[in-house]
């Protein structure tokens, strides 16, 4: 569907001029069906500032798909991307905490859970900081 395909291509165009949870949506999907899942990643790093979302979205996958290796590499950078957006700082630092707390990665727990509480100051968060060995 060559036709169909130019309309998606021009569709991602048209979509990362706009902002919005929404927006975030339909591009991933318009960006899976064109490029498949590996484009998350590209995203997440090349749009983080319009789309932090994008981050959560390509983490997920790596977990879904148990490549924590590339997880753990990618951890610090999707910290600083996500520095002032704490939801999406959050749900990525969760999910660096459960790969880390899987590959006993003491270090990176404490990270992750120091991110999580930063992200997150309230006693659930606290409990995931003090869960890391931090206090």
């Amino acid at each position: 569907m060559p036709e169909f395909n130019e309309f998606v291509s021009r569709w991602i165009e048209l979509l990362k001029t706009k902002t919005g949870q929404t927006v975030e949506a339909l591009l991933e999907d318009a960006i899976i069906y064109l490029e498949g899942k590996e484009a998350l990643e590209k995203y997440a790093k090349k749009l983080h500032e319009i789309f932090p979302r994008y981050y959560v979205y390509w983490f997920e996958d790596l977990l879904i798909n148990e490549d924590y290796e590339k997880l753990m590499d990618e951890a610090d950078k999707a910290f600083e991307c996500l520095a002032t957006v704490a939801i999406e700082r959050y749900l990525v630092g969760n999910m660096v905490y459960i790969v880390s707390k899987k590959l006993k990665n003491s270090a990176m727990m404490h990270t992750s859970s120091k991110v999580m509480f930063q992200a997150n100051p309230c006693v659930r968060g606290m409990k995931s900081f003090y869960r890391g060995g931090v206090i």
